[in-house]
C-alpha cells in the first residue's frame, strides 16, 4: 500500500503558490479587520475596458486586490504580494472565467511574479530567519518555499549557478526540517511534510530538473520509510507480530502483511505481504481489505485488478461504517487515503465509495479528510453541490488545525460572489433598474479603497457569508465605524439564510443586548439551531457556560436558571434530562421571565417531562404573553381558537 497519497485538489490548489500553502497554511479568506484578495469580478461585470485595459488581457494589480493592498504591496508587505497572488491565481482557476488557455497561463505567470517579489522579501527579512534558526516549523518551511521560488526565477542556462545556490539553500532549510519530523513519533506530522513536498514536486511552475526531483524524492522516501516503521511498531515488535499471526490473529496478519510489503524489519517481500494480507482480510478485517485492495490497484505482490479492488472497497467502508456507529477507534488516515484514492485514481474513479471514507474520517475528528470532504461539496466534483454542507466541513477542518482549508473557504467565497454579481449585471442588462443600481454600488465598493469594500459588495450581492462577516465587523468595529444595529441586521440577513456562524453571533448579541433588545430565549434558540447544523463553536458555547450558569442558577438569578432548563432539555451538558428541565424553567418562570413561562407552557402542552395538562399551559401562555412574549401569545390564540 501506497502511504503517502496527495489529492489532485490539493495539488491542483498548490499548484503555483506550493511553497507558501504548504508553509504557512495561510492564503487569505474573507474576514472581518482583513484586506482580502479579489477575483474576476471586474471581467464578470462585462465591462469590457476598464480604465483603459482591456478585460481580456492580463488585469492590473487593482483588480485582484484593493488599492491599499497594492500600496502595502509596492511598499515591501510580502503579506499583501501573496493577497495580490492568491487574486490572480483567483482569476485563473475561477469556474465563472471565461479565459483561453493562454490568458488563464498570463495570470499564473503573474501570480508567479508577485510571488517571487515576496520571496525575496522573506529571505532577508531577520524575523524569519531568526523563528527558522530557533526550530520553528512554519519559518524554516517558509525559508525553503521561498529559496525554491527564486531559483524557479533563474533559468538551467543564463543563470544555472545562481538557481543551483538558491535550490541548495532551500534544500538546507528543507532538511533541517525534515530532521526534524524524522525524530518524532507523530505519523500524521511526517506525513503532511512528505506531502508538502509531493505538492512541491507536482507544480510545474518550479521547472525542477531531474536532479531537483530526486533531492526532493530522497526527503519524501525517507519521511515514508519512518512513518512506515512508526505504523508498524504500533502492533509490536517483529516476531511478537510474526507468532501472533500464525496463532490466526487477523490484526497481527495484517500487520506481518504490512511490514513484509514495505519491509518494515524484514526483508521486502510484496507476495509474502499480500499472502498475510489476504489472510487477515478473509477473516473480517476491513484494513486488510484497504491493504488488498491498494494491492490490486498498484500492482504490488499480485496483477493489477481494479474490479477486485473496487468490490473490496465497498465490502471496507460497510464494515468501517459499523465500526464508526460503535464508536471503535480507527485509523482515519488509512480511511482518508482510501477516500483520495477512490476520488482521484483515474482508473477506480468511484466517488460514492470514497465520499464514505472521507465522510467517516471527517465525522471522527481528521481535519485533512473535513477538507477534503467539505471542498467536494462546494465544488460538486463528485457529490451533488451543497455549498452550505461544504462549507461547514471546510470550517471544521480550519478549527481542527488545517489551515489550508482557508484556501478553498477562499475559492468558494470568491466563486460564488462572482456568480452573484453575474446575476446583477445580467438583470441589469434586462432593464432591472434596481438591478442595475446594485450592481453599480457593489462595483463602487469593489473597486474602492475601503478596508472591507470586497466584503461589503459580495454582501450588497447576496452572498451569505459576507453578510455574516459584515454583521460582525460592524458589531465589533473593525476596520469600519462600529455599528450595532447595522450589524444585527447584516447578521439577521444571514441568519434567515441558514448562515450557522451569524447564529452563534446574533446569539451573542441577543445575550448582551447588543443592538437588540436583551433576550435570553432568542439567543439561546440560535445557539442550539447553529449547534444542531453542526457548528462545533455554538456547541462550546453552550458547554462553556454550563457550569458558570449553574452557579448563579443555585444562587437564584433567572436567566441562568432559564439557561440550564435549556441546558437539560436538550443535552448539552450530558444526556437530555426532561423532568430536570421542567424544574429550571418553573423556578425561572416564577420569577417572571417569560422565555422560561414559554418553555414551561410547552412541556405542559406536549407533556414533556411532566404530566400534559393543557390548562396548565395555558396559565403559563398567558402569562408569558402579558409580558409582551409574541409566540406565547400565537400558540394562547391557537389554543383559544381551538376550545371554542
Amino acid at each position: 500500500m501506497k502511504q503517502l497519497y496527495v489529492s489532485r485538489a490539493m495539488v491542483a490548489v498548490a499548484a503555483f503558490v506550493a511553497a507558501v500553502v504548504w508553509a504557512q497554511g495561510d492564503v487569505p479568506v474573507s474576514t472581518a479587520g482583513k484586506d482580502t484578495p479579489a477575483s474576476d469580478t471586474v471581467r464578470a461585470a462585462g465591462a469590457g475596458k476598464s480604465d483603459g485595459v482591456d478585460a481580456k488581457d492580463v488585469p492590473p494589480a487593482w483588480v485582484v486586490s484593493s488599492t491599499g493592498t497594492v500600496a502595502r504591496a509596492e511598499a515591501g508587505d510580502a503579506g499583501a504580494m501573496e493577497e495580490i497572488a492568491s487574486g490572480y491565481f483567483g482569476l485563473a482557476s475561477s469556474s465563472n472565467t471565461e479565459s483561453t488557455d493562454d490568458e488563464r497561463m498570463a495570470m499564473i505567470q503573474e501570480a508567479a511574479k508577485w510571488m517571487q517579489r515576496r520571496a525575496k522579501v522573506i529571505v532577508k527579512t531577520p524575523e524569519v530567519q531568526a523563528r527558522a534558526e530557533k526550530g520553528d516549523e512554519a519559518a524554516m518551511m517558509d525559508l525553503a518555499s521561498s529559496f525554491l521560488s527564486l531559483a524557479a526565477a533563474r533559468t538551467m542556462e543564463a543563470r544555472g549557478e545562481e538557481r543551483r545556490a538558491m535550490f541548495q539553500k532551500a534544500m538546507g532549510w528543507l532538511r533541517r526540517r525534515t530532521e526534524k519530523a524524522v525524530t518524532s513519533d507523530d505519523a500524521d506530522a511526517i506525513e503532511k511534510v512528505a506531502n508538502e513536498i509531493t505538492s512541491t514536486l507536482s507544480s510545474t511552475e518550479l521547472n525542477l530538473n531531474e536532479e531537483e526531483q530526486g533531492a526532493l524524492g530522497r526527503e519524501i522516501d525517507r519521511l515514508t520509510r519512518r512513518c512506515n516503521k512508526i505504523m508498524a511498531d504500533r502492533e509490536g515488535d517483529v516476531e511478537s507480530v510474526r507468532k501472533r499471526a500464525e496463532a490466526g490473529d487477523p490484526a497481527a496478519q495484517r500487520a506481518l502483511g504490512f511490514r513484509y510489503s514495505h519491509g518494515v524489519d524484514v526483508g521486502k517481500d510484496p507476495k509474502k505481504g499480500l499472502k498475510w494480507t489476504r489472510k487477515a482480510a478473509e477473516q473480517g478485517d476491513a484494513r486488510a481489505m484497504l491493504d488488498l485492495a491498494n494491492a490490486y490497484v498498484d500492482g504490488e505482490g499480485v496483477a493489477k485488478d481494479d474490479a477486485k479492488a473496487i468490490a473490496l472497497y465497498r465490502k471496507a467502508a460497510k464494515v468501517f461504517l459499523e465500526l464508526a456507529k460503535k464508536d471503535e477507534k480507527l485509523d482515519l488516515r488509512l480511511l482518508r487515503h482510501a477516500g483520495e484514492k477512490l476520488l482521484y485514481e483515474e482508473s477506480l474513479s468511484v466517488p460514492d465509495v470514497g465520499m464514505i471514507f472521507l465522510g467517516i474520517a471527517a465525522k471522527c475528528g481528521d481535519a485533512e479528510a473535513m477538507r477534503i470532504y467539505g471542498a467536494e461539496f462546494v465544488f460538486g466534483h463528485y457529490e451533488k453541490k451543497d455549498i452550505n454542507k461544504g462549507l461547514l466541513w471546510l470550517q471544521k477542518a480550519v478549527l481542527h488545525g488545517d489551515e489550508s482549508a482557508s484556501a478553498w473557504i477562499w475559492l468558494s467565497h470568491q466563486s460564488e460572489s462572482d456568480r452573484l454579481l453575474l446575476e446583477l449585471h445580467d438583470k441589469a442588462d434586462a432593464g432591472d433598474k434596481e438591478a442595475a443600481a446594485r450592481f453599480g454600488e457593489c462595483m463602487k465598493l469593489l473597486t474602492g479603497d475601503r478596508p472591507l469594500g470586497r466584503i461589503e459588495s459580495s454582501a450588497l450581492a447576496g452572498h451569505v457569508p459576507s453578510q455574516a462577516q459584515l454583521g460582525l465587523a460592524y458589531m465589533l468595529g473593525r476596520s469600519v465605524g462600529q455599528d450595532k444595529a447595522k450589524a444585527v441586521e447584516w447578521l439577521r440577513k444571514a441568519v434567515d439564510q441558514g448562515e450557522i456562524r451569524a447564529m452563534l453571533w446574533l446569539g451573542t448579541a441577543y445575550e448582551h443586548g447588543q443592538g437588540v433588545a436583551k433576550d435570553d430565549w432568542r439567543a439561546f434558540d440560535l445557539w442550539r439551531r447553529s449547534h444542531e447544523l453542526g457548528w462545533d463553536p455554538a456547541t462550546e458555547k453552550l458547554h462553556s457556560l454550563s457550569d458558570e450558569y449553574r452557579k448563579e442558577a443555585e444562587k437564584g438569578n433567572a436567566s441562568a436558571q432559564f439557561f440550564m432548563g435549556v441546558v437539560h432539555e436538550y443535552g448539552y451538558a450530558g444526556k437530555p434530562d426532561a423532568a430536570k428541565a421542567v424544574e429550571w424553567y418553573r423556578k425561572s418562570a416564577e420569577q417572571g421571565h417569560s422565555g422560561a413561562m414559554f418553555n414551561l407552557g410547552t412541556c405542559y402542552l406536549e407533556g414533556t417531562g411532566v404530566k400534559k395538562n393543557i390548562a396548565e399551559a395555558t396559565k403559563w401562555f398567558k402569562r408569558a404573553a402579558s409580558l409582551g412574549h409574541e409566540r406565547s401569545a400565537k400558540i394562547l390564540e391557537k389554543l383559544q381558537k381551538e376550545a371554542m
